[in-house]
Order: structure tokens, then sequence, then C-alpha cells
């Protein structure tokens, strides 16, 4: 409704001092209508967040409502409310300080309990808890700043590119405080023909590593293609290092997607290295997959600052994100209906700022009550039990990605080398006091195929 105003023909010297009073005068005038609009939806959102925020988490128990709550950087006047209601409401505190700890919020629920005065309502053994916690996540993490910037001096030094993934970047470069971000591992991508030295320069510098040796060469080019990092690197006294040579493995349509460095920007970093981060639509598409990964791909519990990653960076780079790539990029990797879901999820609980241009990009991502699945899960189950529940699944879709890429004779041979590996890899996989034949390899390489067979479908039947 604002529009420019007149400037009449007169003295040259009077217009132009005229026309700069009212040019400012209207630019005053924009800056207030622009500060009444932000200030109307700020209410607005409030409005409805406070309309509607109990009927979205309804079917929570209280302490998982305020494990949601706190997972995010920022609450509204809204939100601020109802975690003190929720706090009054005496939450079983020794399960709630237990859980915020499992699922890595501790930092977050100190934070809120500190910057809005509500310590009277926790008891003083859990608050100190939270904040011993909160001392740990911020040392550990300081530890691991020095870990990362200390591999990737030896990198550079090399003249090899690396770039910091997930929590490595953003618990250092995103999150206002590091010790709202835990973080177990470092994750680097670095360009797959750097990879075997990059393996050296660690393995030289103190650092081990379970190195890869295959059933197959067949077996050896489906991991090339499957996995996107090599196994952890390992060092006493610091974390698991994993190097990456891909962010979209065994996708159709990832090929384009996995040459991250051509979605990367580079800043000039110290002693002449190069800094490198994704861009932001594409780090959005790798947050929601990684998350998507492991929502889907695996039974265990995980931790809700994956969910905080992603409804941050969208609170903070939505006008720059590309929507309409991400979900052509999300179609070509077949998940635009589950990277939906998490949309939908994060909307429903998080009142993440979506633009609305993302419901028509992503109309067919069905309602999906995520959270309830979610804090379902069990926080025991280990890597090796999952491994024996999904061992006939997992072994069937490794032959029939074979099949589907390489054909039936690729498949024949693939389930042939399965059941006759390579010596070495017996040989590994059974240590004995003493060597074996081949054939006495293979023997006790099919009795455990059979025990394997046994054990997932009794997992499977349960």
């Amino acid at each position: 409704g604002l529009s420019f105003p007149n400037v009449s023909i007169g003295n040259p010297v009077m217009c132009y001092s005229e026309h700069r009073f009212r040019l400012k005068a209207c630019r005053n005038d924009i800056v207030l209508a622009e500060t009444m609009i932000k200030a109307q939806k700020s209410y607005d959102r409030d409005k409805m967040t406070a309309a509607t925020i109990r009927s979205q988490i309804n079917n929570l128990s209280k302490e998982q409502s305020l494990l949601i709550l706190v997972a995010r950087l920022r609450l509204s006047l809204a939100e601020k409310a109802h975690f003190k209601a929720l706090l009054s409401r005496n939450p079983d505190w020794p399960g709630l300080l237990e859980q915020a700890v499992d699922f890595g919020v501790a930092g977050l629920f100190y934070k809120y309990l500190r910057e809005n005065q509500l310590i009277r309502f926790v008891p003083e053994k859990v608050f100190k808890e939270l904040g011993r916690e909160y001392g740990r996540i911020a040392l550990k993490n300081l530890r691991i700043r020095g870990q990362i910037n200390q591999v990737l001096q030896l990198l550079n030094e090399r003249q090899m590119d690396a770039l910091v993934l997930k929590g490595g970047y953003l618990a250092n470069h995103f999150y206002p405080d590091m010790a709202l971000r835990p973080m177990s591992d470092i994750d680097l991508l670095c360009k797959k023909h750097d990879i075997a030295e990059v393996a050296d320069i660690l393995v030289q510098n103190g650092y081990k590593w379970e190195d890869a040796v295959f059933q197959s060469p067949a077996h050896e080019l489906a991991f090339w293609e499957r996995n996107q990092h090599l196994p952890p690197f390992k060092k006493a006294g610091h974390v698991p290092v994993e190097i990456h040579f891909q962010l979209f493995a065994d996708h159709p349509a990832a090929k384009d997607l996995s040459d991250t460095w051509a979605f990367a920007a580079s800043v000039s970093g110290p002693n002449g290295g190069r800094i490198y981060r994704l861009l932001p639509t594409y780090q959005l598409l790798f947050l929601t997959y990684h998350l998507y990964l492991h929502f889907r791909k695996s039974e265990r519990r995980f931790p809700l600052y994956w969910f905080v990653d992603i409804h941050e960076w969208v609170c903070r780079f939505g006008e720059k994100i590309d929507w309409e790539w991400l979900f052509h990029a999300s179609s070509r990797l077949l998940l635009h209906q589950e990277i939906g879901k998490i949309f939908r999820t994060l909307k429903n609980y998080w009142h993440t700022p979506f633009p609305e241009t993302v419901w028509y990009l992503f109309l067919d991502a069905s309602s999906y009550d995520m959270p309830a699945d979610f804090f379902g899960r069990d926080k025991a189950i280990t890597d090796a039990e999952i491994q024996k529940k999904t061992y006939i699944k997992s072994n069937i879709e490794k032959i029939s990605r074979q099949y589907t890429k390489y054909g039936t004779a690729a498949a024949v041979y693939l389930f042939f080398r399965f059941l006759f590996p390579d010596r070495a890899w017996l040989i590994r996989e059974y240590p004995m006091k003493r060597p074996l034949s081949r054939v006495g390899y293979c023997i006790v390489h099919h009795f455990s195929i059979l025990k394997k067979l046994f054990l997932s479908l009794g997992y499977s039947r349960r």
C-alpha cells in the first residue's frame, strides 16, 4: 500500500533535498511496515501454537512432550508456557533424566531450565545431574573439535580436501553453544580417489581400522556401490573417525547427487587450506536422508537432536533453499514420501516454518505419527542383534540388487561366492589355532550360515 512520493519540478537544489528527505521517509515507512508484518506473523504463530500445541502432543506422555519441547534452540511464548505447565505436573524425574540423556537433549533441557528461571520445579538432584551432563558434553565436544582440527591439518599438509559432516560441522559452526549438540564420532567426506591415501595417513598417526577383506571381487564391488564410508578408524582416547566417499549410496539416480563437491562452497582456512561446507539445499537433503536411514533401516532409538538439526536449518536457511530442486532430488532417490513425512512431523511437533510450496510439492506424503513410533523403540538392541534379525532380508536384498543392476549371471555368481568365499576372508572370519583346509573352512562357514538362518527366522517370528 506504500507509494513512492511525488516530487515536483522546481528549484533543483530544493528538489534534490526534498527528494532525499521524502525517500528517507519512504524507506522508514517500509522498514516500519516490514517490522509490523513480522510482529503480526510472530503474534499469529504464538496464537496458533497456543491453540494447537496440546492437541498435537496429546498422544504423548508428559515426559515425552517435555523432550519434544526442549528439542529446539528457541521457544515461543506459548511453548514456554506449556513447558512450565508440564514441569508443574510432577513428571517421572528419574525416567525423564535418563531419557533426556539417551535422546541427546540434556544440554537443551538444562539451558531452558536455567534461562527461564524454572529450577524451582525440578528436584535439586536432577538439575545438578543435567548440569553435569551439560558440562560433560561441552568438554567432550571441545576435545572432538581439537581432534577434527588435527585430522584436517594432516590432510591439508598432503593437499587433500575433506568436508566435515553432520555434528562435527553443526556443533561447531551452527549451534550457538557446542554443549547443545552432542557428538559421538567424526564424519569426514573425502574424494574417492584419495581414500587409500587418507587411510594410510590416519594409520601412520596412530589410528587403527579393520581393513576390508571381501568374500569375493563381486562382494568388493557391491561394498563400494552400497556403502557410504569405510569401517571406523579408532585411536585410544579419541572418538572414531568415519571416512565417507559418497553420501547417497546404491541409488540408480544417485551418481550425480553423490558428486558432493559440486554442491559445496569453500573458503580459505588456516595454514593455506580450504574449508568446505555443503550448500543449504544439499545440506537439508543430506540431513533428512540421514535421519530416514536410521528411522527406516534400524529398530534402535536415535537422538532427538537430528530433528533439531533439520528444524533449525530450515529456520535459518528456509528462504535460501530451493524446494523444487529438493523435491525432484528426493523423488529421484525414491524418498520424497519419506522425506515428506519427516517434514510433516517437524511441522506438527516443532512448528517448523516450511513455506506453503512444500506441501504442494510433497502432496502425497501421508500423515504419520513418527514420535509415537520413535519413543516406542528399544534402546537396548545392539548392532549384533539387528544383524541377526535382518540376516535373511539383507542377503536377499544384496542378490536382488546384483540381479537388477548386472543380470542373472552376476546374481548367481554373488550367491555362489556367498557360499564359497575367498580363503583370506574365511581365515579372518573364523580364526583357528591351526589353519584348516579350504574344505574345512567351507564346512565351518556353511554351519555358520545355517545357524544365522535359524536365528534370523526366530527373530522374525517374535
